[in-house]
């Protein structure tokens, strides 16, 4: 071997070290975009049982008033023991329940959904509840007309 032949050998070219990162990003951006929808589908999972069990237990707690849920609260059902505090289910930053007279029910309203979690719930139908109210628009198609980009976002699922 000679001088120059060793000279020109040794070493990883700049090429080889810069495509090894490059695909080092990219399976790394891959990994968290994975991580991120299974995260963001366990939370609507767990969301969509925490509200099962609001309206299971705020519908026990008002039974055999006729469909009148006057009165309904957060505070309501947490003084009644029928809910363990006011965390709001995981997609919420907040939520409330109130009385719907008009559909002889009552409304669990969420509040600071994002717009993935907002085009979700305005697409789901839960089998306990009679429909959702996304951003006070009862019927729509478009979810670009319904949800707004970032945490703007308010639902009301109707329980009856």
């Amino acid at each position: 071997m000679t001088k120059n032949h060793i000279l020109n050998e040794s070493g990883r070219s700049l090429i080889e070290v810069v495509s090894a990162l490059a695909i080092g990003a990219v399976l790394i951006a891959a990994t968290f975009q994975i991580y991120q929808t299974v995260a963001s589908r366990q939370a609507r999972v767990m969301a969509t049982e925490e509200l099962r069990i609001i309206a299971r237990d705020a519908k026990t707690l008002f039974a055999g008033r006729g469909g009148d849920y006057t009165g309904i609260s957060v505070d309501h059902l947490i003084k009644m023991r029928a809910l363990n505090s006011d965390r709001p289910p995981r997609i919420a930053k907040s939520f409330s329940l109130a009385a719907a007279p008009e559909w002889e029910g009552f409304f669990i309203n969420l509040y600071g959904l994002n717009f993935s979690d907002c085009a979700w719930i305005s697409a789901v139908r839960f089998d306990w509840a009679i429909g959702v109210i996304v951003n006070d628009n009862v019927d729509g198609d478009d979810i670009d007309d319904i949800c707004k980009r970032g945490h703007e976002n308010k639902a009301a699922i109707v329980v009856r």
